[in-house]
């Protein structure tokens, strides 16, 4: 299992540079980004829904469990196993374009099933 904490109001920027930054801004399916101000306030807004991944004292990425789920790893962190760690501990629903081979891959090795650009996970198919 990988520690997962409760996001805070500090964790603004970390989710905000994550989120937004070159490397990701072509796997979001909305083009249109929204300035630190606006992301802070729904961030805010929706703080229970964030979590933090953690690998000792340090932030490596975060998970976020809304109407659906999206993870994002530092890129140094990438394709080492630890988002398909993160997935197997939760269930939901999420759309994945078909570019983004490297979340497929993460949400199909935590036991997802795909149908079409959708991932779901029931929560009676998590291992215990």
């Amino acid at each position: 299992m990988m520690p997962l904490v409760s996001a805070t109001k500090e964790d603004a920027r970390f989710v905000y540079d994550l989120r937004f930054n070159d490397q990701n801004r072509h796997l979001c399916w909305t083009m249109t980004f929204p300035s630190f101000q606006e992301h802070e306030q729904y961030f805010l807004k929706h703080l229970h829904e964030y979590k933090i991944i953690m690998k000792a004292d340090k932030k490596i990425g975060f998970l976020r469990l809304g109407k659906e789920i999206g993870i994002f790893l530092l890129k140094e962190y990438q394709g080492r196993g630890i988002g398909s760690i993160v997935l197997s501990q939760v269930s939901g629903r999420t759309s994945i374009k078909k570019e983004n081979t490297m979340s497929q891959r993460a949400f199909e090795n935590a036991g997802w099933k795909q149908t079409g650009y959708i991932y779901e996970k029931k929560e009676e198919e998590i291992e215990q």
